[in-house]
């Protein structure tokens, strides 16, 4: 079975337990699955993430569609997969290609654009859904273990 959790994100600063949270799973052969709509925070999140690395320079590979990072002895992929559109595309930008190396952590932003059921089983699994409460404009983020 798996655990949901809830934060509510009032500010910048609320994401740090979020990330105090997840950092048990920052280990290799981990995948972060981040859902939701535009502009609710997952690149805000994923921004977070990085910086508990130590590393400051990330941008969103919205246009470029994957970045990557050096931490520690674990390399980080960061995938924005909002452009794609077909499975087709998916192959020919080589993403599948890159779960071949064990040592690596990935956070995929749009991860609804790739069917449940084609994430490599022998990876553990987290999504992220951030739901933006309109009424205040404060942020959810379900963590789902």
């Amino acid at each position: 079975m798996n655990q949901r959790t809830e934060f509510v994100i009032t500010d910048l600063e609320s994401l740090d337990k979020v990330i105090l949270f997840l950092r048990p799973y920052f280990k290799s052969n981990t995948i972060f699955l981040f859902y939701g709509e535009m502009a609710s925070g997952k690149t805000t999140l994923i921004s977070k993430i990085l910086q508990s690395f130590n590393i400051f320079n990330a941008s969103s590979p919205t246009y470029a569609i994957h970045q990557s990072y050096a931490a520690h002895q674990l390399m980080i992929h960061h995938f924005d997969l909002h452009r794609i559109q077909s499975q087709a595309e998916l192959e020919s930008v080589g993403f599948w290609d890159f779960f071949s190396v064990q040592d690596y952590l990935f956070l995929v932003e749009w991860a609804d654009r790739i069917p449940k059921n084609h994430w490599p089983m022998s990876s553990r699994i987290i999504k992220i859904e951030i739901k933006i409460n309109k009424t205040n404009h404060h942020r959810s983020v379900f963590v789902e273990i």
